[in-house]
This record gives structure tokens, C-alpha cells and sequence, in this order.
């Protein structure tokens, strides 16, 4: 699965809810994908900011951790199986998750 570029927009609310730089995160040039690209609850996209607010409201990660990991200078390039709830409607979601950050070959 090929992880896309994250939009501007996304990327600014994930700065938002991280609170986080928002420019030193898009330095980091984030990509995700899902391998089900609209939510089987209400069809909106599911997207970074879905997949890190997950991580958030399920307590896999913390705030910090989370911030820490986006903005480290360490690459990361990461399929994994996960649930991800959509932002609009809280509907779980079961997908394949590509992600990468910092200096990855695309």
C-alpha cells in the first residue's frame, strides 16, 4: 500500500490537536493512507488527523508521545492493521495503515 501525502489542512489540525508546530511538523513531510478510504458509518474520509485522534481517545498514545514521535528526526515507514474511529461520526473502522515520515525514499 502506497502512503500519500498529507494535506495541509489535515496536517494542521493534527498540529492543533498535538499541539504542535505546525511547520516543523509538515518539515517532516507525513504520508498516510488506509486501505478504506471512507468510513463504512457515514462514507467522510478517513484520514491522518482520524488515525491520530484514535490513538489519542483509545489511550494507545499520549499527547507528548505522540508529538515526540511525529517530530523526531528518526524515519519511519509503517504498515499496520488498526481500527481507526472517524472523526465525524465515532465509527470504528477496521484497515490496513500506511505511514511514513522523514527522509524515506517515496
Amino acid at each position: 500500500m502506497k502512503a500519500l501525502p498529507v494535506s495541509d489542512n489535515v496536517l494542521n489540525e493534527v498540529a492543533n490537536l498535538l499541539s504542535a508546530d505546525f511547520r516543523t511538523l509538515k518539515a517532516r513531510r507525513p504520508q498516510f493512507s488506509a486501505s478504506s478510504e471512507a468510513c463504512n458509518g457515514c462514507g467522510e474520509h478517513l484520514n491522518f488527523y482520524s488515525f491520530v485522534k484514535t490513538a489519542l481517545d483509545m489511550g494507545t498514545h499520549g499527547k507528548n508521545y505522540m508529538a515526540n514521535f511525529l517530530l523526531s528526526q528518526e524515519p519511519v515507514n509503517k504498515e499496520i492493521d488498526t481500527n481507526i474511529n472517524c472523526a465525524s461520526c465515532g465509527k470504528t473502522n477496521s484497515v490496513k495503515a500506511a505511514y511514513k515520515y522523514g527522509d524515506i525514499p517515496m
